[in-house]
């Protein structure tokens, strides 16, 4: 049991390696005008996002600003490559997704929120009829299907 286990980790491990590959080189292809308002409004999604990871571990922002002695100007800079390669790859897996023609169907979206239910010992019911949830799972399915395309046209050098 522990070995298969072992065995499912070790394959995952493998399949994020290959889909990181595979971002990473679409990002790095791609030519693209970034309005500085999209990059600004990115690196405070970001920025938001870290302060509530902070948060669950006890920490706020100011704490870890005084702990690395950084100003908001040097956070920004942290998030800003990470900020631009995800608004490239956003991009780039919307024109994946418009030039596959790649739709997801409510059998993949209630298998998925049934998957997660369990997962998690929830009731999957009540998630199924909630449209944030349907919403939320139809563009994580989307885009999880727009990168196994380009991953499956990535070719290993």
């Amino acid at each position: 049991r522990c070995y298969k286990s072992y065995e499912k980790s070790k394959k995952g491990a493998a399949k994020a390696e290959r889909e990181t590959k595979a971002v990473d080189a679409l990002c790095e292809n791609i030519e693209v005008e970034i309005p500085e308002p999209m990059v600004h409004g990115q690196i405070h999604q970001m920025i938001h996002e870290f302060e509530q990871n902070l948060a669950y571990q006890g920490m706020t922002l100011e704490q870890y600003k005084q702990i690395l002695n950084i100003d908001d100007k040097a956070l920004h800079e942290q998030f800003e490559a990470s900020a631009v390669k995800d608004i490239k790859l956003k991009l780039a897996l919307e024109q994946v997704l418009k030039a596959e023609n790649i739709e997801v169907t409510m059998d993949e979206i209630n298998t998925r929120i049934d998957e997660l239910a369990t997962t998690y010992g929830n009731d999957a019911e009540p998630l199924k009829k909630n449209p944030n949830v349907i919403n939320y799972m139809t563009e994580k399915l989307r885009q999880e299907k727009a990168i196994e395309v380009v991953v499956s046209n990535v070719v290993e050098k």
